[in-house]
């Protein structure tokens, strides 16, 4: 079974919730290092002959419009990742919609058509459920924004992909892969997972996902790869999550996807593909 890999596409400054991140003084001053990032995400995946969905910002679609470009025509696939890199929860749902509104426009000019796939900044669509609605109306065919682990979302939130029925409407929810452990699920295949875990750890439950008949879903950043990123001025905690193991992340993705088989959600989701066919058939 092929897998699935999503890469968040932003700087590495766009962190926290309003009043996290670094301030309007400390943003001024800071580079922008997206284009060598995903340089070096394109340099991986075409080395091991993978693909995968890129969630972009609009804001950083809008600014670097040729390395968008360069990443749909290499054959991965373009999702939203919204415009601004704001929690859904703190947007009224006109603000969202023009939010989401505007980052099909930018990412629609760079790959060459609308996306099908969105995922909320900050796993935050997982507290305001209600965005789908707005997702739904708009065509989209799959969200991936839930997190079903503490404290980046609830743990009540469906753990494995689900069709989401909404009013008339319906989508395919796509969270990234967890695991239980006891009363408590951890975050496999999110960055933070990814970085900390044991890869045997990792590994094995993918294989468990898979031998369940689900492709297992992984979540990273672009900037996650960068071998020198920048320290940036944050609260202890936020340090921790942002940074902490990110210098073996790199080595970790090459491994794992040497090991085993990923592509994008578009690949998994097409006509004719199985596990498609699978959710079709639980949607009817």
């Amino acid at each position: 079974m092929r897998n699935i890999l999503t890469i968040d596409v932003e700087e590495y400054y766009h962190v926290g919730r309003p009043g996290e991140g670094p301030d309007a003084r400390e943003l001024a001053r800071l580079a922008s290092r997206v284009e060598a990032d995903i340089d070096r995400v394109l340099e991986l995946l075409e080395a091991r002959s993978a693909r995968a969905t890129f969630f972009v910002l609009g804001e950083t679609a809008r600014d670097h419009p040729d390395a968008i470009a360069r990443v749909a025509a290499a054959g991965h696939e373009i999702a939203s990742h919204g415009y601004h890199h704001l929690p859904v929860e703190t947007l009224t749902p006109e603000a969202f919609g023009v939010d989401i509104d505007r980052s099909i426009d930018v990412l629609a000019a760079c790959a060459g058509r609308r996306p099908a796939g969105y995922r909320a900044p900050i796993w935050s669509l997982s507290r305001a459920a209600w965005g789908l609605d707005a997702l739904i109306e708009r065509g989209f065919r799959y969200d991936s924004s839930f997190a079903p682990v503490p404290p980046l979302g609830d743990a009540s939130l469906p753990a494995c992909p689900v069709v989401l029925r909404r009013g008339a409407g319906s989508i395919l929810e796509l969270p990234p892969l967890s695991a239980r452990l006891g009363r408590w699920r951890y975050p496999v295949g999110f960055a933070m997972g990814l970085r900390l875990l044991p890869e045997g750890v990792i590994h094995r439950a993918i294989e468990r996902e898979n031998r369940e008949g689900r492709p297992a879903i992984v979540a990273m950043h672009t900037w996650e790869l960068d071998p020198d990123p920048p320290a940036l001025r944050l609260a202890p905690s936020l340090a921790l999550a942002h940074g902490f193991g990110i210098e073996r992340l790199a080595d970790r993705i090459g491994r794992l996807l040497s090991a085993l088989a990923f592509g994008s959600v578009e690949a998994a989701i097409s006509p004719g593909a199985a596990w498609a066919a699978a959710q079709e058939e639980a949607a009817a």
